[in-house]
């Protein structure tokens, strides 16, 4: 993208689960589309949170917690989400628990996967060029709206602004794992100009 032209595509994000969801859109894409599948995917994090969320009360995953919900009448997506968490934990030999504070919390996959499956869901639909930021579970298609790969940077835990790190450019290829952990992206807010979160 020459310097002075608009990006192609459409950034948007939401405060959702408790921290920022970024949807940043590349496709050079009809702008009600566009908005069309940026309101899908937001739909699909909020009935995520509204389901999985260890906050509310009346969310599907408390209830199953307290004994209110028997797993023969769960929702697949909660069905799903025990079965993987039930996987993780074989294979890492106990270092991924959901029960770990001695309650049922899946979140440490729920976001990840949440992210997977709006990828998936933009890709069906023909947008093939994407990022999705929930709450630092990113997942990236395609390309950027600078029309090169798209670059990942790890926030410094010292200096907000400041990356410590960034995906070395065009000769990284997607797909391509990056895995980081800790709290500072719970606290990000969207700017006043450009959405905190947006990929470049």
């Amino acid at each position: 993208m020459r310097a002075g032209l608009t990006r192609p595509g459409l950034c948007r994000v939401e405060q959702i689960m408790g921290t920022a969801i970024t949807v940043d859109l590349a496709d050079d894409l009809p702008p009600a589309t566009l908005r069309e599948l940026a309101d899908q995917v937001f739909a699909w994090m909020h009935e995520v949170d509204a389901r999985f969320s260890t906050y509310r009360p009346d969310s599907e995953v408390c209830r199953f917690d307290r004994g209110e919900v028997l797993l023969s009448e769960a929702s697949a997506e909660l069905r799903f989400v025990l079965e993987a968490c039930a996987d993780l934990w074989g294979a890492t030999d106990g270092f991924f628990d959901a029960y770990a504070t001695g309650r049922l919390d899946p979140s440490g996959f729920v976001k990840g996967w949440a992210a997977q499956v709006a990828s998936d869901r933009l890709l069906a639909a023909g947008a093939g060029n994407h990022c999705v930021n929930a709450g630092g579970d990113v997942r990236v298609r395609g390309l950027s709206p600078s029309g090169e790969p798209w670059r990942i940077g790890i926030r410094h835990p010292g200096t907000r602004w400041r990356p410590a790190w960034c995906s070395p450019g065009p000769t990284w290829r997607w797909p391509r794992p990056v895995s980081t952990s800790g709290a500072d992206t719970c606290w990000i807010r969207a700017g006043a100009r450009r959405p905190v979160g947006c990929a470049r």
